[in-house]
């Protein structure tokens, strides 16, 4: 099963390989905006929105609502293994 992250975009990390800096529940990371649909749009203005990941690829842009039901979902599987929830937003 795959599962994506959610996280906001903090800023352009390279413009030129559509790479972005996202923040992940307080943890940075260089993530690839290649793969998403929106390829066309300036990757500038990605700044401030939320995107789910996996491996470090932008797979979709959502909304901070559905990036907060993502976060829910994750604390849930997460409680249920007994480890540590990841914190709301």
């Amino acid at each position: 099963m795959c599962i994506s992250i959610p996280g906001r975009v903090v800023r352009v990390h390279d413009t030129a390989t559509r790479l972005a800096v996202v923040d992940v529940q307080g943890a940075e990371q260089v993530v690839n905006f290649t793969c998403l649909a929106e390829n066309t749009v300036a990757l500038e203005s990605c700044v401030g929105t939320w995107v789910l990941m996996r491996s470090g690829i932008a797979l979709a842009q959502v909304s901070v609502e559905e990036a907060q039901r993502a976060l829910d979902v994750l604390a849930l599987m997460q409680g249920l293994q007994g480890g540590h929830a990841p914190r709301g937003l």
